[in-house]
């Protein structure tokens, strides 16, 4: 299976076994179940911040924090336009703390999928995505939970502002960046011309 991805203003194509390394020659995990609490300590111990298929976050935005929110929702619509990706909640993403200090984890209480599903069902046109059932436990007890954004069946996604007007963003090493025209409209035709994968059920 062949999927599209838009790096660095050039178009990639990726297998879904492809091995993602970082310059550390650590490898990022490319599958939901082989995100597990060795493989994230691996990554933060080898000083992985962020890249094209993965973002660490501390937390989903607090019910007032819009602007959080908007931020989480185009980073799920640049995700999905870039071959999918994995985002990591539960883990700071600062570079001034130790390893054990930057698994924080999320409270065990917290239903996740229907907090996230909230936020994520923003992208337009909607987006697929899945979480790891279940979680990663840390010792202390809480639980670092890790969605799976998977490449848009029905894109360009964007996202829509407060104006009305309509972003499109895609996911580099650099993080989130805009789309600009030429960009939109070839996703555009590479979803007109591929046919439409099944969704999961």
């Amino acid at each position: 299976q062949r999927q599209m991805c838009i790096r660095d203003r050039s178009w990639a194509t990726l297998t879904s076994n492809r091995l993602c390394l970082l310059r550390t020659k650590t490898v990022i995990p490319t599958q939901l179940e082989d995100w597990t609490l060795d493989s994230i300590r691996s990554l933060i111990r080898n000083g992985a911040f962020e890249s094209d298929s993965f973002d660490f976050k501390e937390k989903l935005p607090n019910k007032s924090d819009q602007n959080g929110k908007q931020r989480l929702v185009r980073l799920c619509a640049a995700f999905a336009n870039s071959g999918g990706g994995f985002i990591v909640f539960g883990v700071r993403d600062s570079q001034d703390l130790v390893l054990e200090e930057r698994l924080c984890g999320m409270d065990r209480k917290l239903d996740f999928p229907e907090h996230f599903g909230a936020i994520a069902q923003r992208v337009q046109p909607s987006i697929e995505w899945r979480f790891r059932n279940p979680a990663v436990e840390l010792p202390s007890g809480s639980l670092v939970h890790i969605v799976e954004v998977l490449p848009g069946a029905l894109g360009p996604h964007g996202v829509v502002n407060k104006d009305g007007s309509i972003v499109f963003s895609r996911r580099t090493n650099q993080g989130v960046q805009a789309m600009d025209t030429y960009e939109v409209i070839t996703l555009s035709l590479i979803h007109i011309s591929e046919p439409t994968r099944p969704r999961l059920i």
